[in-house]
Order: structure tokens, then sequence, then C-alpha cells
């Protein structure tokens, strides 16, 4: 609440330098210690004051993420629609997207969260940043988990390993190893054994620690192909 108030200070200096930044700070502390109405009111006070800035829709959309944590589902879904009508050009308004198709899922909405992250993934700006192959992801866990739509599940997640391949993210590998498990596990039960085998390669490739080898074995055997997989 001091540094608050110190910042409310300088903010009231609108000749002063370091105005814009003080007021850019006020709702970040609010964020940070979890007070969201006061956070709320210090984002639209320095929307009105600097509405220009570069710093607003991240700010909303840190707010909409609060709200979502604190399972207060409509304001955080009400604060994406505003990331999305005001700012539509931000990646944030992608990002709000995401969010919303998150909170969809966290009501149990799940068909209607699905169609969210089918839409998100199909956006050029957040296929580079693997926003899109995780969301793609998420539809089809959700496909797969909860809808019992397995083949639209494995579209979706051969399109998400796909989408993961040409992006660059912390998730990467993690993702890829969910959708190549999932495709040559559906593959294995339906004895398709060279989709399964592929899949499985592709898990070792990635250097991924399931224990792949005794199924690679095993389509290599069916396939009557000399073996690839290491000795247990």
């Amino acid at each position: 609440d001091d540094a608050a108030a110190k910042f409310n200070l300088l903010k009231l200096r609108r000749d002063s330098t370091y105005a814009e930044g003080a007021a850019y700070k006020i709702p970040v502390l609010w964020l940070n210690a979890g007070k969201l109405d006061l956070a709320i009111s210090a984002i639209s006070e320095f929307a009105q004051m600097y509405p220009n800035n570069a710093n607003i829709p991240d700010l909303l959309l840190r707010a909409a993420d609060a709200y979502r944590e604190a399972k207060k589902f409509d304001t955080a879904a009400s604060l994406c629609e505003q990331i999305q009508s005001r700012y539509p050009k931000a990646i944030e308004a992608q990002s709000a997207l995401v969010m919303v198709g998150l909170c969809y899922k966290d009501q149990g909405k799940l068909k209607e969260a699905a169609e969210i992250f089918d839409k998100v993934a199909k956006s050029r700006e957040l296929q580079a940043r693997g926003i899109a192959a995780e969301a793609m992801a998420q539809s089809a866990e959700i496909y797969f988990t909860d809808l019992n739509d397995i083949a639209g599940a494995m579209r979706r997640y051969e399109e998400a390993a796909r989408l993961a391949r040409g992006a660059e993210s912390e998730n990467k590998s993690k993702l890829l190893e969910l959708c190549y498990f999932r495709l040559g596990e559906y593959h294995y039960g339906k004895k398709n054994w060279g989709a399964a085998r592929e899949s499985y390669l592709q898990l070792r490739n990635i250097g991924s620690t399931l224990t792949v080898p005794p199924r690679i074995l095993q389509c290599e055997q069916e396939m009557k192909l000399p073996s690839t997989a290491p000795a247990p």
C-alpha cells in the first residue's frame, strides 16, 4: 500500500517523466497483491490517462487470468471481451480467446471450449509462438477424454503435432510427447503397425523417457522388419 501511495504521487505529476511509468506500476502492484478490484480500478484509470500505452491489453489479460484463478469466470470472460473489442490487433486479443476457452473448460462447457481452441489453432499469429499447438492439444484432450470422440481427437493430435514441430515454445517437447503417445497407442490398438511404429519412433527421436522400445519391437515384428529398438 505504501508503494502504491508513492506511485500515486508521481502519477499525479502529469508533467513528470516518471508519471506514466508510475501509473503503470500501480495496477501491477495490485495484481501482484491479489487485490483484483483495486487492480481493475487502477487499470481503468491508467487507460483513461494513457490510452495509447501498449501495456494496457497485457494488464487486462493478467487481470482476466487472476479472476479465472479465483473462479470468477464471468468477470474473466468480460475482460477478455474488452481486450478483443478494444485492442483487436494486439497479440493479447488472441490470448484472450484462449482464456475464454479455458474458462469454458473450467466450467465444464467442454464442447464450447473445444470450439474456441480449434479457432485459436487457426490463428497464424499464434502458430509460431506455440500457442496454436497448445490450443489444438487442449481440444484434442477434450475430444479424447471428455467427448469420447476418438477419431476427432486423433485428427487434432496430428494437427497439434504438426503445429508444435513448426513452433518454438517451452512446452514443445511436452506437446509432441503427448501427441505422439496418443497417436501411437491409438494405432497400436487398431493394429496399424506402420503408423504406430512411426509415432513411437518420433517419441524416441525427441528423447522421451516413455518406455516405447517394446512397442517398436512388436510393430516391427508384425511388419517383419529388422528391429531398430534397442535391447532392453
